[in-house]
Order: structure tokens, then sequence, then C-alpha cells
């Protein structure tokens, strides 16, 4: 079995996904898990990967085509990949609407 097919089987079997569902993925680094839901996830489905590291934001971008896939970089502090960054994890606001 195809390693992308086994990691999207294992995800949706660990946290009940279905083609609608909307994930946010936090450190979403090489893009592994949405090169494994761009064939799953439906229209109606959206994925969100954010990472502190813009090099991997842009690799995911070029990855991952699909319209209801989208990457975004944010300035956290990560001692080992953002040491520069001012704005420590727990003061940090996602930039997200609250929604269940």
């Amino acid at each position: 079995m195809d390693d992308e097919l086994a990691f999207c089987e294992y995800c949706r079997d660990l946290a009940g996904l279905k083609q609608d569902s909307r994930v946010l993925e936090i450190g979403c680094g090489g893009g592994q898990l949405a090169r494994a839901l761009e064939g799953f996830l439906g229209e109606r489905g959206a994925y969100v990967g954010i990472d502190v590291v813009q090099e991997k934001i842009d690799h995911c971008r070029q990855q991952c085509r699909s319209p209801n896939f989208n990457f975004r970089r944010v300035d956290v502090f990560n001692r080992n990949y953002n040491p520069w960054s001012g704005i420590a994890a727990s003061s940090f606001q996602f930039p997200f609407k609250d929604e269940l």
C-alpha cells in the first residue's frame, strides 16, 4: 500500500475525517499530511497548514495546488526554527475565527 494512502487512512480512522472535514495542521513542515489528504478531502472540505518556516510554506504551496488547501507562515518563537521571533507560543493568537 502506498505510504501516503496508508497515512491518509490512519488519519481518517484516528480523527474521524470525512471528505467535508476542515483540517488545521499546526507545524505542517514539508506537507506530508497535506499531500496525503489532497486526494481525499472534497470540495466542501478544507485544509490549512501553518508553520514558522517560510521555505516549508513555499514548498507546500508548490506541492499542493488544490484550491481548498492553504498554507500560512506564522511568526512564533521556536528555539530551533524561529529563534528570532519575539512572539511566545503562549501569547500567539491564531489567525482564524473561532468556530465549532
